[in-house]
């Protein structure tokens, strides 16, 4: 009878020990799936913040696109206006210069029609 207690004895805490590693397992693999787990989010939470940064970087880039297209665009538009006071200054300029020549010539010949009437004289 003592043998068969031993017996039963030794096949309960094998039983018990058997119970105890299971245990033990499945809380290793718990913990290792909750690691698993925890890096996984870790990670997707790290790509989510990269896409939105780069979505806002992207945004601002667009809007400095945007802000730098429109001053181009307003000193393209002051450099034609510009050009056009340029070619209008030209313009008159070149009349201005006709004029001066127009009554330089008929200064000389003003003078050269005194010249001519005074040597009459005397």
């Amino acid at each position: 009878q003592q043998t068969a207690d031993q017996s039963a004895l030794i096949t309960d805490l094998k039983e018990e020990q058997q119970t105890a590693d299971q245990s033990a397992l499945i809380t290793d693999l718990k913990e290792e799936q909750q690691t698993a787990d925890q890096f996984a989010l870790s990670t997707d939470l790290k790509e989510e913040q990269q896409t939105a940064d780069q979505s806002a970087l992207i945004t601002d880039l667009k809007e400095e696109c945007a802000a730098r297209t429109s001053d181009v665009n307003h000193l393209t538009q002051r450099n034609g206006e510009q050009a056009q006071q340029i070619d209008h200054l030209r313009k008159n300029l070149d009349g201005t210069s006709k004029q001066l020549q127009q009554t330089q010539f008929h200064l000389d010949q003003t003078r050269s029609d005194k010249d001519h009437s005074l040597e009459g004289v005397v």
